[in-house]
């Protein structure tokens, strides 16, 4: 067996359940992309052009919006290769899939009205709340009952880039922000 392709089969799995959210999943509206994602962000495997690979290696995510089930979602990519299994073990009884969370970060869905929003306004200046399909900390606080809203200086254009900023003037505007924060009454 290639572990290679037996890999790829299930990496194309992983690609098929994003072009179903694509197609299918209810839209969320505010967020830049309205619907949940799949990503496979590396994938490592064999030793040589000519020998078959026996191991197989590859990380993927989702980015579920918050009225989508990430447990099921990850229910599914197990089950699919579960079904794999019984062909590789004929050739290779030790073959198999093992999976491993390396990270896992709960979506997080702010409300305009919330305490924590509008202080964050009003000491932000910014009359908006938008929604962002990034990852942040924001749903683990917000899950464990702590008032919760994501702000902060630059912009997500300029974010995880090999020439990544945030201007001096952002830096003076969050420096206020944390002053005023500091200041500010206990939320709770």
């Amino acid at each position: 067996m290639n572990a290679i392709e037996l890999a790829a089969r299930v990496v194309g799995k992983v690609r098929d359940m994003g072009e179903g959210f694509e197609q299918n999943e209810a839209r969320y509206e505010g967020f830049d992309v309205p619907f949940s994602t799949t990503s496979v962000g590396q994938f490592h495997g064999g030793i040589a052009d000519n020998v078959v690979p026996r191991d197989a290696e590859f990380r993927y995510e989702f980015r579920n919006l918050p009225t989508a089930d990430a447990v099921a979602m990850q229910k599914e990519v197990v089950a699919y290769a579960a079904r794999l299994e019984p062909a590789m073990k004929k050739v290779a009884p030790e073959a198999g899939f093992k999976f491993e969370t390396i990270c896992e970060v709960p979506s997080f869905l702010g409300a305009p009205g919330d305490a924590v929003t509008r202080l964050a306004q009003r000491l932000s200046g910014e009359s908006r709340v938008t929604q962002v399909a990034f990852g942040t900390e924001a749903g683990i606080f917000k899950n464990a009952g702590i008032p919760t809203v994501v702000c902060g200086p630059g912009s997500i254009e300029q974010a995880h880039q090999p020439d990544e900023f945030v201007t001096l003037d952002q830096l003076a505007r969050c420096e206020l922000f944390l002053q005023g924060l500091a200041s500010a009454p206990h939320i709770g």
